[in-house]
C-alpha cells in the first residue's frame, strides 16, 4: 500500500508545483495590465478552479501528514479573499430610505436569435419597479432607436430619460431610465473603433423633502466578439468531441485582443470617475470576472452590490461559454448597500442584477 502512495506522489507532488505556480499567476492578474502580459488575465479567469484544485491538494496531503500541505494551504490562504468575490453569504438589511438601481445587458433585445424581447424587458421592468435603470445593447429594427426607447419609457414606470447612440449611422446604443429628473448626461468616448461605450446621467434625487445630485454611470466595456466558428468550437468542447486545438487558439488569441482594448477603455473610463468626487454610482456589463485588471481598476474605492448584500456563488452571464460574473453596481461612500439579486428568468444572455442603497446618509 505504501509503495502505492510513494507512486502516486511522484505525480501528485509536480502537479502540486505547477499548480501553485498557476494560482500564483492568476493572484497578481489584477495587479497587471493586460496592455503589457495579455496572457495573465486567462489565468485569472480560471481562480474558482484553481482555488478548487487546492482544497483537493490540501485534503490529499494532510490525510498523509506531509509538509507538502503547507504548499496548497498558503495559496488557499492568500486567495481566500479574492474567491469571496465570488461566493458570499449576507442577510439584507432592514428596508429603510431606499433606492433601487438595475441594469440589464439587452443583448440588441434578440435580434440576431430573432426572437425580439422588447415587450418582456418592457414586463420585467414592470415588475422590478426600479428607481433607475441602466441598459446596455439597446437596438431598434425598425425606426430610431429614440423612438423606441421612448415607447419602453411610457410603458414603465420611468418619468425620464437619457439615450447615448454608438454613432449616428446605427440605432443601437445604451440608456438610463429614471423616475427622477436627469439633470444633464453625456457619453464616455472611447478612442478605440469598438461597439462598446459608456455613459453618465446626474439625477436630482428627492428625499424627505430634499434634493440631491447623483451621479450614474452606465458601462459596457469590450466584448469578446466570439465568431460562430468559436461557439461551434466552445459546443465540441461541451460535447466531448475531438479537441479542436486551432479553435482553441482562436478563442485565446481573441481574448487576448479584447483584453487589450479593455484596457485601454478602463483608463480613460477611471480618470473621468476620479474626475467626480461627488455620489456616484456605477452599473453595467464589464465584460471582465472579479479576478481581473478591469474589476480591480474601476472598483477602487468603491462598495460592491453583491460583496455586500449578495448571496452563494453568483454568475451574471447565461450564453453559450462557461458561465462567469461580469455584470456589477458599484457605489461610493457614504452609500450603504442594503439588498442584492439576481433574476435569470430574463431572456438574452445576462442576468437582470438589481441592487438597493440607503439613502438616510447621503442626505444627512
Amino acid at each position: 500500500m505504501k509503495s502505492i502512495v510513494a507512486i502516486f506522489n511522484l505525480v501528485i507532488f509536480p502537479l502540486t508545483l505547477v499548480w501553485s505556480f498557476l494560482t500564483l499567476i492568476s493572484l497578481i492578474a489584477p495587479y497587471v495590465s493586460p496592455e503589457w502580459i495579455s496572457y495573465i488575465p486567462l489565468f485569472g479567469l480560471a481562480l474558482p478552479l484553481l482555488f478548487l484544485g487546492n482544497l483537493l491538494l490540501l485534503v490529499y496531503w494532510a490525510f498523509q501528514k506531509k509538509i507538502r500541505t503547507l504548499i496548497p494551504a498558503v495559496l488557499i490562504a492568500f486567495a481566500f479573499g479574492p474567491i469571496s468575490n465570488y461566493y458570499q453569504f449576507n442577510n439584507e438589511a432592514e428596508p429603510k430610505d431606499n433606492l433601487k438601481i438595475s441594469t440589464f445587458n439587452c443583448n440588441l433585445f434578440g435580434y440576431y436569435q430573432e426572437n425580439w424581447f422588447v415587450d418582456s424587458v418592457i414586463q420585467i421592468l414592470q415588475t422590478e419597479n426600479s428607481d433607475v435603470t441602466l441598459l446596455q445593447e439597446v437596438f431598434s429594427k425598425e425606426g430610431s432607436l429614440e423612438k423606441l426607447l421612448y415607447h419602453i419609457k411610457d410603458k414603465t414606470p420611468f418619468k425620464h430619460i437619457a439615450i447615448v447612440r454608438l454613432n449616428k449611422q446605427r440605432e443601437y446604443g445604451m440608456c438610463i431610465l429614471s423616475k427622477f429628473p436627469i439633470e444633464n448626461f453625456d457619453r464616455i468616448t472611447f478612442n478605440d473603433q469598438t461597439g462598446n461605450m459608456a455613459m453618465y446621467a446626474d439625477i436630482i434625487v428627492n428625499h424627505d423633502k430634499q434634493s440631491k445630485s447623483i451621479r450614474f454611470y452606465n458601462i459596457h466595456l469590450q466584448s469578446f466578439r466570439f465568431s460562430k466558428t468559436d461557439y461551434f468550437t466552445v459546443k465540441k468542447a461541451q460535447e466531448n468531441t475531438d479537441f479542436d486545438q486551432v479553435g482553441t487558439e482562436n478563442i485565446i488569441n481573441t481574448m487576448r485582443e479584447a483584453y487589450k482594448l479593455r484596457a485601454r477603455q478602463v483608463k480613460i473610463l477611471k480618470t473621468a470617475i476620479e474626475k467626480f468626487r461627488k455620489p456616484r454610482i456605477l452599473g453595467g456589463d464589464f465584460n471582465d470576472v472579479p479576478q481581473s485588471y478591469t474589476y480591480k481598476s474601476i472598483s477602487e474605492n468603491l462598495n460592491d452590490a453583491f460583496i455586500e448584500k449578495g448571496n452563494g456563488f453568483e454568475t451574471t452571464y447565461k450564453g453559450p461559454f462557461p458561465s462567469f460574473r461580469i455584470d456589477y453596481i458599484f457605489a461610493s461612500e457614504p452609500f450603504i448597500f442594503s439588498s442584492y439579486n439576481n433574476r435569470k428568468d430574463v431572456p438574452g444572455d445576462h442576468c437582470f442584477i438589481s441592487s438597493s442603497v440607503d439613502l438616510s446618509q447621503v442626505f444627512e
